[in-house]
């Protein structure tokens, strides 16, 4: 079996098969050079207690993981615990559970071919042939275009992403602000964002909507000074503090970012569905090798696949939902309310379950909206003073 993309999704996967009492070959192929030629992967990911959470045990990797990750200051208890870690460390962890020579480097994929073999860049010979090859690489997959036609679209969002080194010396006053977890404020279709990493910097990022390829026309023609000066442009009118996010960003580190949506957008289940897709797949494979089980891998695939759509719905509705709370007129406070209604409805609980409902939102709607115009009329009066 061929796994394509040595990400939190394929490994998982290759992990899960390697534990399997089955006998499955599993190689990795991977575009970068090594586990560190990209030292920054991203910002950190938070885990669902039903889907990574649960991949990381099913990997057996719960103990290694522990020693990751980070709960934002609220403990391992709880009922809405969705601890963070950083995207490298996920890898490490994953990696580290490999077989040696099981994951192969450098390795970008050029196609894939009828009879299962695979071609990649720069090397004459093909690998395989494959009884099983499965796609882990991304939104813009070489292996999706041999089952659909779907690309990936533009969301309509892009965005600027810095790093504060050391804010607890650099700005103190930003890094209280954060804490240990991550500070959000949108308003008029922007969205500005502050994540706490592991090694203790942040992650500043300002998403906005406009025309695609925008940002990184911008960000190549006139350089990172100036780019920071239109970002801040557009936060015009906008409190200090907030501002103080952008001014304290590492200018070196300022990189574009284009969101595209296949089809399923930021609501930050991505590499949770991603680790949940592994684990069943994983699961379906094994079944087809059960003697016992008169499934074909091709039909093991085919009935996945079949629960994976009905799941990726669900996921698109939702984000969908997210993107107008972030983006549209009712932000910040529709963000807020939005937030209550999905905590209630993932709730088993009756009481919780009563926070979600339309009077209750109302409420909450109200009050936040009476809170928000009292302490917009109370900073204006002492600018003014």
């Amino acid at each position: 079996m061929a796994i394509i993309g040595a990400g939190p999704a394929g490994l998982t996967l290759a992990r899960l098969l390697n534990l399997s009492k089955t006998n499955i070959k599993v190689t990795v192929y991977e575009l970068d050079k090594s586990e560190h030629s990209r030292p920054d992967q991203g910002g950190s990911l938070d885990l669902h207690a039903d889907t990574g959470l649960a991949a990381i045990k099913k990997c057996g990797l719960w103990d290694a993981f522990l020693q990751h990750a980070c709960y934002a200051g609220g403990g391992e208890q709880g009922t809405y615990d969705r601890p963070e870690i950083d995207r490298k460390g996920l890898r490490r962890i994953l990696l580290d559970s490999m077989p040696p020579g099981s994951v192969q480097w450098g390795m970008k994929l050029k196609g894939v071919n009828e009879d299962g073999t695979l071609r990649f860049d720069g090397i004459e010979r093909v690998e395989g042939p494959f009884d099983l090859i499965v796609g882990a690489d991304g939104a813009w997959s070489k292996v999706r275009i041999k089952v659909t036609d779907v690309k990936p679209v533009y969301s309509g969002i892009s965005g600027y992403e810095m790093t504060i080194p050391h804010p607890a010396k650099t700005c103190p006053h930003v890094s209280a602000m954060v804490g240990k977890g991550s500070w959000f404020t949108s308003s008029d279709a922007k969205f500005l964002n502050a994540q706490r990493q592991g090694d203790g910097s942040l992650k500043i990022r300002s998403w906005f909507r406009c025309p695609e390829g925008e940002t990184k026309e911008v960000l190549e023609r006139h350089g990172e000074q100036k780019t920071l000066e239109m970002v801040l442009g557009r936060y015009k009118g906008w409190a200090p503090e907030v501002l103080e996010f952008l001014k304290q960003g590492d200018l070196a580190s300022l990189t574009q970012w284009t969101l595209f949506e296949l089809p399923v957008g930021t609501n930050g289940e991505g590499v949770n569905k991603a680790m949940e897709d592994a684990m069943e797949l994983a699961k379906m494979i094994e079944k087809s090798l059960d003697v016992k089980e008169n499934l074909t891998l091709d039909g093991a695939v085919m009935l996945l696949e079949q629960s994976l759509f009905v799941r990726s719905e669900r996921l698109q509705r939702k984000t969908m939902v997210n993107k107008e709370n972030v983006f549209g007129p009712g932000a910040p406070i529709a963000i807020f309310t939005g937030l209550l209604k999905s905590v209630a409805d993932e709730s088993s609980s009756v009481l919780v379950k009563v926070v979600g409902t339309v009077p209750v939102l109302a409420l909450v709607h109200g009050m936040l909206w009476t809170w928000m115009c009292i302490g917009f009329a109370v900073r204006q009066f002492w600018r003014r003073a």
